[in-house]
């Protein structure tokens, strides 16, 4: 979630949270970001933040004079005036803060070979920003929490992962899932874990993999190899 002094508008690529958001994919402080297809941005909009730091500014004079009534004499009037203008004012923000924060930035990489591309999205205001972004992720699939185990072996092992390999190493796949932008962006590793159990489970398993404990190089053989059944 970007700060204020990063703001969004639309349909421009040069904004201050485009650049930011660059940034943070790229590094992790001084050193290069390796788990960059686990993000996702949601940034204000630059039109809305103006109102917004009006608000908060208010809140802020009106909660200051609460803390310091009894230094300004306040009576009993003005000192529930200026909380009623405080609570009032906090109500402002929280709402306003929903109408500010409508950009999710998604980075994606259509083709393997080619540039990272940014798609923005804009959310309702109808809720928590971060919900509305998360809801929002989940429907066009930018961040995929359910994961079918043919979907993998389709859209990931064949074309790109195990083209020119027998196996693949199940900590080095979700390596690659994690940082290789043209791959699925998997919730976690329970759901990729969840996909091949369910593939490994299928009768037809060679529609789909097996799955083994260890390879013998020298005996070119798996061990504990497991297909068509049920595994943790």
């Amino acid at each position: 979630m970007m700060g204020p002094q990063h703001p969004h508008k639309n349909k421009e690529s040069e904004t201050q949270a485009r650049t930011r958001a660059e940034e943070i994919l790229n590094q992790k402080g001084a050193s290069p970001r390796y788990c960059k297809n686990m993000l996702l941005f949601l940034a204000p909009d630059k039109a809305k933040l103006e109102l917004l730091e009006q608000s908060v500014c208010q809140y802020l004079a009106w909660n200051s004079i609460i803390q310091d009534k009894v230094a300004l004499n306040l009576d009993v009037f003005q000192s529930n005036q200026a909380t009623t203008k405080q609570q009032q004012t906090d109500k402002d923000v929280k709402s306003l803060i929903q109408e500010a924060y409508i950009w999710l930035l998604v980075p994606m990489q259509p083709d393997p070979q080619g540039e990272i591309e940014w798609q923005e999205i804009r959310l309702q205001k109808q809720d928590s920003p971060i919900l509305q972004a998360s809801r929002k992720a989940v429907h066009e699939e930018h961040l995929i929490a359910n994961y079918a185990a043919s979907r993998l072996r389709l859209e990931a092992l064949d074309p790109y992962l195990w083209r020119d390999v027998n196996h693949l190493d199940l900590k080095k796949l979700w390596e690659y899932l994690a940082y290789y932008l043209y791959l699925p962006r998997i919730k976690n590793q329970q759901v990729l874990l969840q996909a091949i159990a369910e593939g490994v489970a299928a009768l037809l398993w060679n529609e789909n993999f097996a799955y083994a404990t260890g390879w013998d190089e020298s005996k070119g053989r798996y061990l504990g190899l497991k297909a068509a059944e049920h595994i943790t």
